[in-house]
This record gives structure tokens, sequence and C-alpha cells, in this order.
């Protein structure tokens, strides 16, 4: 009987490690797809030719999860309608709703018109209590795209051209080469050191974080959430909020599109950019402009004072509205308007 005793916890510790030793899957192709309801997702720079998913099973019921892999993709199963997962970084509560195909694959929310089944993953209750954190190791020039329900992913010093989304999950990439989409309905978006020739960041709710980023086109918007950022460039800035503010400094670009539906803007430039439209429906517009910028001016505001730090040459002055020029005009122009809101123009 003690060697009976004895043998038991051993199997039960072998099982255990068994269960959480993570399976390879080695997917080939020009472009590689991988789909995962629940779980983690450690994107990193692979070696060779093949994209290669670590992939480890969590929860009571991570067993019952079906893995498919071939033709260069890669989908996880789950079993039930209903998952349970309580690994989010966030300690609240939550339910988030996904029309899922008969094949394991999903890209929207409950009222995606695919065909298809209702799943409910939640942080409580009764279901299918099973994830899978995933390890994907990405080779230089890879297109991947990664598609996530509950968990977060996090990208470190991948050359790629990287389609990030998740339904409800933060996402944050840092130190990646080439073209990026980072989406998410609800959750924060961090990109830091991130260069490519087009860069996207969007979120539902949620923050977006931008620093050190570097593109020809850099597009970040959130519904409801702040954009905020630092050390940005790129020849063409579209950022827009539907509820939030807007502060980047240290930016540098030719071309920028700011606007938000409630909240202010606040823009420190490097250089006077050569293109810049500022909108609110509700807030403040800040610009910080460096030494004597030659540039065009047609501001308006629908309640709100207009102030500068620089001599402006007036061509049209009425209540709550200036057209000027500072400097010779010569090298942009700036247009802001506001519904609720001041407008200043600094100097940096």
């Amino acid at each position: 009987m003690p060697r009976l005793h004895a043998i038991v916890p051993l199997l039960l510790l072998a099982t255990v490690a068994s269960a959480q030793s993570p399976e390879r899957h080695v997917l080939s192709g020009e472009r590689v797809a991988i789909w995962n309801l629940a779980g983690r997702a450690e994107v990193v720079a692979g070696t060779g030719r093949d994209v290669v998913v670590e992939l480890t099973r969590g929860g009571s019921d991570g067993a019952r999860l079906t893995v498919e892999a071939a033709n260069g993709r890669l989908v996880v199963k789950y079993p039930s309608r209903d998952i349970v997962y309580t690994g989010r970084e966030d300690s609240h509560s939550y339910n988030t709703t996904l029309q899922v195909s008969d094949d394991g694959t999903f890209s929207g929310g409950w009222d995606d018109d695919r065909s298809g089944r209702r799943v409910r993953i939640s942080s409580r209750g009764s279901g299918t209590e099973a994830h899978a954190d995933l390890r994907i190791s990405v080779p230089q020039g890879q297109r991947i795209a990664i598609t996530l329900g509950v968990g977060a992913i996090e990208v470190g010093n991948v050359n790629g051209e990287l389609e990030l989304r998740t339904m409800a999950s933060p996402i944050r990439a840092r130190g990646s080469k080439g073209r990026l989409a980072a989406r998410t309905g609800s959750g924060r978006v961090e990109l830091e050191d991130v260069e490519g020739e087009r860069v996207q960041a969007s979120t539902g709710s949620g923050s977006v974080e931008l620093r050190g980023v570097r593109s020809a086109e850099l597009r970040a918007s959130t519904g409801s959430g702040s954009i905020e950022g630092r050390d940005v460039r790129g020849d063409r800035l579209d950022l827009s909020t539907g509820s939030g503010s807007i502060r980047l400094e240290s930016l540098t670009s030719r071309d920028v599109r700011a606007s938000t539906g409630s909240g202010s803007v606040e823009l420190r430039f490097t250089a006077a950019p050569r293109d810049l439209t500022a909108r609110t429906g509700s807030g403040g517009v800040t610009l910080g402009l460096p030494r004597e910028p030659n540039v065009e001016l047609d501001i308006r505001t629908g309640s709100g004072g207009i102030s500068t730090d620089f001599p402006v040459t007036m061509d049209q002055v009425r209540r709550n509205e200036l057209r000027g020029r500072i400097g010779t005009g010569a090298d942009g122009t700036i247009r802001v308007s506001t519904g609720s809101g001041g407008v200043r123009l600094r100097r940096d």
C-alpha cells in the first residue's frame, strides 16, 4: 500500500504536466490565419520559412478542445456554446457573444451574418472551462492574420505583415516592422517603436496609445476612449474619436486629420504641417507649433474664444472666426472648427 500511495501522486503530476505541455503546429503558406476564441497570443520573431505555433491548453476542460491545422490555417474549436474564461487582465466580470461558423472561424459580434452558432464567453457561470494560449513564431516577411475572441495579443519585434483582431481584448505591439492592422471591439491598443508603410490602430471602446510610431499612413480611431502618444512620425495621419480626447506630443507629419465628437484635441508639432484639419463637436483645440511657422489659418468656433502666441496677418475677423496667416503662409494650411470649445495656437 505505501508504494501505491507513492505512485498515485506521480501519476497525477504526470497527467498535469502532460496537459500543460505545449503542442507544436507548423503552418506554411504566403498568408497564414489563426482563430481562437479564448486565451492569450504571444507573437514573436521566428526563423526559417514557416510559422510555428506552440499551443498550451488551459482550464479544467482544456482537453476537450480540438485543434485543426492545415493549409496555412489553425483553428481552435470549442465543444459548447458557453465558454468560461477567467484569464482576462482586468478583474471585471464580462460577457461576450460571438457568431462562430461551423468550421470554428469568426470575425465579428453576435450579429455577424455568417451561418453557424452563437457562442458566449464569460468570466463566470456554467459552461466549458477551457482556453488555449498561443506562442506564434513568425518568420521575416510573413503575412499573418490572428483573430482572437477574449484574452490578449502581444507582439514583439516581428518583421512582417500583421493583421490582428480581437473581439474583447487588448492588443500590444512593440518593435514590429511592416504593415500592421490592430483592431479590437473592446480593449486598449498600444503601439510602441512600430514602423510600417501602413499602420492602423482601432478600438470600439478603449484607448489608443502611440509611442515611437513611424508610418507613411497612420490611422488611429476609437469609438469611446482617448488617443494619446508622443514621438509619432508619418506622412499622413488620420485620428478620430467618437467620445474622447486626442493628445500627441513630438508629432511630425505633413498631412493631419484629427476629429472628435466629444473631446479636446491637443497636437504639438516638431515642424509645421503642410495640411492640418482639426474638428471637435464639443471640446477645445490646442496646437503647439515651432517658432515662426509660415501657415494659412482658417479657424471657426461655434462657442469659444480664439487665442494665438503668434503675430497674425488678418484677412477676415468675425465673432468666433479668424482667417489670415502666420508669416508668409506659404508652407501650409491649418483649418480648425469646434462646435463648442476654444482654439489656441501656442509657440513651442
